[in-house]
């Protein structure tokens, strides 16, 4: 099982580098300044602080990773049968592909409002063009996400549980960081497979959060062990929360 969260963090330095050489380039090729020299320094160097920000994310998320991998701190693991496999891959894509529709709808209409606008002020239809090549940029991955991220998931059948992330099919989620509220973890055994869900709540913004749920299937032999890790999972985060209580009284 390969960790492709250190993919991440060795793009998220790569391009912090060529960030650093747009900084200093302005300067070595004696541009002028006061005309756009120091505008390009600044969006370079609000480049290199995201890039580190997401290199630091992604460096704990990959050690957590790691320690899942290497069976430490984990509290169960299963692998699940291939059959069980595709009906929890047609349920998470399902989820995945109603996700990315609605996203794609957002910029969409934002990406028109933004290019009509243009077009009418500037009197210019060459912006209606740039607006389909930005509609047609947005489009194309909305549709192939989903089918991608369940190629990779038929790759490993693989489950992983610990206290602070849980992996299934090459998909980690890590939950031990301050934009992360985590909720109360529930078996659901209405239909199969039966399916341990992770609710979560993270912040996209300033004052505005978003709800989703890591969802992991579950066999029936391994229905006591999901059983114990929702019991231990959720004591656990009683306590964290009664925790955070008693400090902020």
């Amino acid at each position: 099982m390969k960790n492709r969260n250190w993919n991440v963090v060795k793009g998220a330095y790569f391009f912090a580098f060529l960030f650093l050489l747009g900084m200093i380039l302005p300067a070595l090729l004696d541009a002028d300044m006061m005309k756009w020299g120091f505008g390009v320094a600044f969006l370079c160097l609000f480049g290199i602080i995201m890039t580190l920000i997401t290199a630091y994310y992604y460096t704990r998320q990959a050690r957590e990773l790691d320690k899942l991998l290497h069976d430490e701190g984990i509290w169960a693991k299963w692998e699940v049968a291939p059959e069980e496999w595709e009906g929890y891959l047609k349920v998470s894509y399902d989820i995945q592909k109603s996700r990315n529709m609605m996203v794609l709808k957002l910029v969409l209409v934002i990406t028109l409002v933004i290019v009509v606008f243009l077009a009418i002020v500037s009197s210019d239809p060459l912006f209606l063009l740039i607006g389909l090549g930005i509609a047609l940029i947005t489009i194309i991955p909305a549709f192939l996400a989903p089918h991608w991220y369940r190629h990779q998931q038929r790759q490993n059948r693989m489950v992983l549980l610990g206290e602070k992330g849980a992996y299934a099919g090459g998909r980690f989620v890590f939950w031990d960081i301050m934009t992360v509220a985590r909720g109360q973890v529930f078996l659901e055994t209405g239909k199969r497979p039966y399916l341990l869900v992770f609710p979560y709540t993270y912040m996209t913004g300033p004052t505005v959060s978003a709800d989703d749920a890591f969802l992991v299937p579950v066999p029936d032999v391994n229905v006591p062990a999901a059983r114990h890790v929702m019991e231990r999972y959720n004591g656990r985060f009683a306590t964290l929360q009664q925790e955070d209580e008693d400090d902020e009284s």
